[in-house]
């Protein structure tokens, strides 16, 4: 059987959408703003050795079998209303294939899907246990045998159904129900008429509090997995933005990309594709050039080289591919500065992240690093289970134990809210400070990293102000979709949130003209200032990319001590 931990244990990995959609500014990143935090962690089942068959009513509280009753049926587009007790279970044979919707009009259910009679980890197919009023799950076996637990974590009333409806109509209901449920603002959802919406993703703009959150949302299911937990995307994978003489400047590509592999680095100029110019070139157009994703078309794009000055035209088609989540990590030393000081570029937080930055993070250590400027600028967020280990790995064993996130539902599910410490993990940087480098496009995870470290040590922002996105999600799938709806808004030991951004200490432009690191013969103007940080342990010694005007908040800056100097002692990347 299986034993299940009591509420208000917290719940399973959640996923959020990949998007594949072009910027507002015509890039092709591989999430856009609209992308949820997602929430992950804890455990989802304990298994113990099975002793008895399903029945009717099972109490999976007990060791001893209960008598074999008729085992209940649920049937296509049939409505079952029963109820369960605590720390008990009803179980019902339903159609394989279909969405099997469990509503809890009091109380808390979870439900849970096996291809057998025997309730085994090995059997289990799908889970729902979300502390919210409607689960989903759906599972497709060869045999047509498949069977629904509804399992009380309190004592709860709730209805079962069945349904292969996958319509507009049918999937804009469920999304209208779980928005006026669990929806962080659930309260100000509008009375609406989801039949009057053309998709999904119509209404849940309508219906979230787009001052407050304007990242709810609904993604492909099965995309937004493979991107999540495999690294999984599909574009040119690049990222884009303007210098300050109008050029369209290449900011990063990704290894396996196909930008990645026709060598585009950051710092290339983007001049046109099929002889349009950049400037010239709206979504309508663009979209148009690349084709579909079943459908990717070749397209010629014309670049001028970063570093060389040199023009290069070359021809490229979107493609499936697996990111890379670390694009750079070094070590920088000086003359003027008795440490050593560790960089790293990370780029998303994926299930891939933990081993990419490990291996990152086990450098430096071997490098005997003093010191590490984290490299957020382009990180939009991800699984805060990374943050949370990524934080651990800075401030090391002194953290333990401490509170490094607590999380705030709608008052409906107050009894939910919870909190998040730091852990011990391994291998541990043991920082006393940090220099973390932010734009507009640091959001959820990476300011998680910043706001909970702050109240236990120096943490120093470099960059501009960051995007402000102090939510997670919870992802609830149904027909193939994923309804990634904020549910809990999460502050930092002090109580601070990061709504409305974290403004920067040290104000400095980007330097889209130049390669992460010295990559590109001389250091890159962010990391530059970041250096000098460390020297000068002001912001006024630290000057702003070469692009830029050379103030920092309204001061002029003095030569850099590490201009020309730097040594840089990393691994070929």
């Amino acid at each position: 059987m299986i034993t299940r931990n009591p509420k208000p244990a917290f719940l399973s990995a959640l996923l959020v959408g990949l998007s594949l959609a072009l910027t507002a500014c015509g890039g092709d990143s591989t999430t856009e703003p609209e992308t949820p935090e997602p929430e992950d962690g804890g455990t989802i089942v304990d298994p113990q050795t099975p002793t008895c068959k399903v029945t009717g009513k099972t109490n999976l509280a007990t060791t001893a079998c209960p008598t074999d009753d008729q085992l209940a049926e649920l049937t296509l587009d049939n409505l079952l209303s029963d109820s369960v007790a605590f720390d008990s279970s009803k179980v019902f044979k339903v159609p394989s294939g279909a969405e099997i919707v469990l509503t809890t009009t009091s109380g808390d259910a979870d439900l849970y899907l096996y291809s057998s009679e025997e309730l085994t980890n090995d059997n289990l197919l799908c889970y729902a246990r979300e502390p919210f009023g409607e689960d989903n799950c759906t599972a497709d076996v060869g045999n047509g045998e498949l069977y629904a637990e509804v399992y009380g974590r309190e004592a709860s009333s709730f209805t079962l159904s069945a349904t292969t409806d996958c319509s507009v109509a049918s999937i804009n209901e469920w999304v209208y129900r779980n928005m006026k449920d669990y929806y962080l603002y659930a309260d100000q959802v509008p009375a609406v008429n989801p039949a009057d919406y053309s998709s999904a993703s119509d209404l849940v703009r309508e219906l979230r509090n787009n001052t407050l959150d304007p990242y709810s949302g609904v993604r492909n299911a099965v995309q937004q997995e493979a991107f999540y937990e495999e690294g999984i995307a599909f574009g040119f994978g690049y990222n884009w933005d303007w210098d300050d003489n109008n050029n369209a400047r290449v900011t990063y590509t990704l290894d396996n990309s196909p930008m990645g592999q026709a060598n585009i680095n950051r710092g290339d100029i983007i001049n046109s594709v099929n002889g349009v110019a950049w400037n010239e070139l709206d979504s309508d157009l663009y979209s148009e050039f690349v084709g579909t994703r079943d459908n990717p078309l070749d397209t010629n794009w014309a670049f001028t080289d970063g570093v060389s000055g040199e023009s290069k035209v070359v021809t490229l088609k979107r493609a499936e591919y697996t990111t890379n989540t670390v694009l750079y990590y070094n070590a920088y030393t000086n003359s003027s500065y008795s440490g050593k000081i560790g960089y790293i570029v990370f780029n998303e937080f994926l299930r891939i992240s933990e081993t990419e930055l490990d291996i990152a993070i086990n450098w430096l250590i071997d490098q005997e690093v003093t010191e590490l400027v984290l490299d957020l600028r382009y990180n939009p967020g991800g699984f805060t289970s990374i943050a949370r280990k990524l934080a651990s790995q800075i401030g090391g064993p002194t953290l333990v134990g401490e509170t490094l996130v607590r999380y705030q539902h709608n008052s409906k599910y107050s009894d939910e809210n919870y909190e998040r410490q730091f852990e011990t993990k391994t291998p541990t940087l043991d920082l006393s400070r940090v220099v973390v480098l932010t734009t507009n496009e640091t959001a959820s995870s990476s300011e998680l990293v910043i706001n909970s470290l702050r109240p236990y040590m120096e943490v120093i922002t470099l960059g501009d102000t960051t995007r402000g996105k102090a939510f997670i999600s919870s992802s609830r799938q149904f027909c193939g979709q994923a309804l990634n709806a904020m549910k809990a808004r999460g502050v930092n030991n002090s109580g601070v949130s990061v709504e409305g951004g974290l403004a920067a200490d040290c104000y400095a432009r980007d330097d889209v003209t130049r390669d992460f690191g010295k990559r590109s013969g001389e250091i890159e103007g962010m990391l530059l200032s970041s250096l000098d940080y460390f020297v000068a342990g002001t912001c006024n010694a630290a000057p702003f990319a070469k692009a830029a005007s050379l103030t920092t908040k309204g001061i002029q800056v003095d030569e850099s001590p590490f201009s020309g100097t730097v040594t840089d002692t990393g691994p070929a990347q």
